[in-house]
């Protein structure tokens, strides 16, 4: 057994390499050691061991395949993110994102301390696009996140007889709800929505909705249901109002200038009524 292992581990001396002092293989090219030794049964036995240029090359080796074995993860963590919020970063920004930022950079005490956010504010100004870039830096660190529209989320909980959903809603470093406040049509969605918050509230880890409400629309609703829901909203969110005007209308008109150079027509006027 031990003949095989010696056997093994032999050295293969390549052209430049030499011996030192101590009658040692020595590579050729950094000039360490590619050989040692130790004692076994009164015998000096001599066996292979890494010269410094191969540890290198084996690092080399590892972190590639590591880097690779990354990527698959991460794109098996991106499956949580609806595809229409994937793939969108804080470089995507053409402005300083300082608060979601340095939400992003201590997300590990944000998730200690069940720190959410609520992002409000009018339509268009970037709500999603925020919450979005939350999303996918987080995951690209390393963090399940789990990001959907309120609609999506809601038919799942409903449709789905076994617990999946609800423990996927549970279990995830962080949950974002996109566009919270269009669910108020029915009875039925709203219990749906109510049973979302408590699933979520009662795992103690962070939320983030984006919605047109204000905190005072949730403050004074009158249905009791939702009433209490809402407190709990309030309860486990940080508020973070938007103010950007038109962000959509500032996308659009981008989009017009490549539509005018491919097709020479320019509608930008149409964008502003």
């Amino acid at each position: 057994m031990f003949e095989d292992l010696i056997k093994n581990n032999q050295v293969v001396e390549e052209d430049g390499d030499y011996r030192d002092d101590d009658l040692l293989l020595v590579c050729g090219k950094c000039h360490t050691r590619k050989e040692t030794t130790f004692e076994l049964g009164g015998k000096t036995v001599f066996v292979r061991c890494m010269c410094q240029c191969e540890k290198e090359e084996q690092d080399r080796i590892d972190q590639k395949r590591y880097e690779e074995q990354e990527k698959i993860r991460f794109k098996n963590r991106q499956l949580l993110i609806d595809t229409p919020y994937r793939n969108i970063y804080i470089s995507n920004s053409d402005t300083k994102l300082e608060v979601i930022e340095k939400y992003i950079d201590n997300f590990q005490k944000m998730k200690q301390e069940n720190l959410g956010l609520m992002i409000y504010g009018g339509v268009g100004n970037g709500k999603t696009f925020m919450a979005s870039c939350i999303a996918n830096e987080l995951c690209k660190r390393g963090y399940k996140v789990l990001m959907e529209h309120i609609t999506k989320a809601l038919n799942k909980i409903s449709r789905y007889e076994n617990d999946d959903y609800l423990k996927e809603l549970e279990e995830v470093d962080l949950l974002i709800i996109d566009d919270v406040g269009v669910n108020r049509n029915s009875e039925f969605q709203n219990e749906q929505f109510n049973r979302l918050i408590d699933v979520r509230y009662a795992s103690r880890k962070p939320l983030i909705i984006t919605t047109n409400l204000n905190r005072k629309n949730l403050v004074e609703e009158k249905d009791l249901s939702l009433s209490r829901t809402y407190n709990r909203l309030l309860e486990i969110t940080q508020p973070l109002p938007i103010n950007a005007k038109g962000r959509r209308i500032d996308m659009a008109k981008s989009k017009n200038t490549k539509f005018k150079e491919i097709l020479g027509i320019d509608t930008t006027n149409n964008l502003d009524k």
